[in-house]
């Protein structure tokens, strides 16, 4: 497609660093990306930043190219579309400045680009679902990693854990789901982190176990389909 024969479009440069949509601002363009590397990022209430997802001038998809393309759909056609997140130029960009009701008047004749569109929402729908399990894989591994260093006690050299309870009660202290219990402990012991005595568990691997509870690093737990 050529997005310059669309009403109203031209062509817009950004330097490094600049910002081509910011987080909480009605938008009134989206731009295609001709040249350039550009990051989606999310600003936190308690001003964390995050990099949701780098766009380029390579993108497998031309749609992906678009970028605020999510963002005009996000209200109703009469009403201001506002972006969750800021796109910054990570370095030198060229991009085509397209006004939104001119692209929007483009897609819904053209089914072949409201399919690409569709197809594109689900993805980045998955993309931030994936996000989303790590982030919560990690904070599950590290709550039972946390859990067994503060039951653990030195004896005879070695570092033990007697008094592990039951999966299922462990699950209901720790409010996570008794199988994640139960794979997360396997992975541990797969690992060589821990290792199953007569009178309990020994921790095998110290600095591990530490880094684990404390978010250093992380070990995935799900089964692979």
């Amino acid at each position: 497609m050529d997005y310059m024969t669309l009403p109203g479009a031209s062509v817009k440069m950004f330097k490094k660093g600049e910002t081509l949509i910011n987080q909480g601002e009605a938008i009134r363009y989206v731009y295609y990306l001709v040249d350039g590397i550009v990051h989606r990022n999310v600003l936190t209430e308690r001003g964390l930043e995050t990099t949701l997802t780098i766009k380029s001038d390579h993108m497998k998809h031309e749609i992906e190219a678009v970028i605020g393309v999510l963002i005009i759909y996000s209200a109703e056609v009469d009403q201001p579309k506002v972006a969750q997140s800021s796109f910054i130029a990570k370095t030198d960009c060229k991009c085509i400045q397209i006004p939104v009701q001119s692209f929007l008047k483009y897609a819904y004749q053209d089914r072949d680009a409201l399919e690409s569109i569709v197809r594109y929402a689900m993805d980045n729908y998955t993309h931030l679902l994936d996000m989303y399990r790590v982030r919560q894989d990690k904070d599950t591994v590290a709550k039972v990693c946390m859990y067994l260093l503060e039951q653990s006690e030195g004896k005879n050299g070695a570092c033990l854990i007697k008094d592990i309870p039951k999966n299922i009660d462990l699950a209901y202290q720790l409010g996570v789901h008794a199988v994640t219990i139960s794979r997360i402990m396997g992975k541990l012991k797969e690992e060589e982190i821990i290792k199953k005595r007569k009178n309990g568990w020994e921790i095998t691997d110290m600095e591990r176990l530490e880094n684990l509870a404390h978010h250093l690093e992380t070990i995935s737990y799900r089964y692979k389909k």
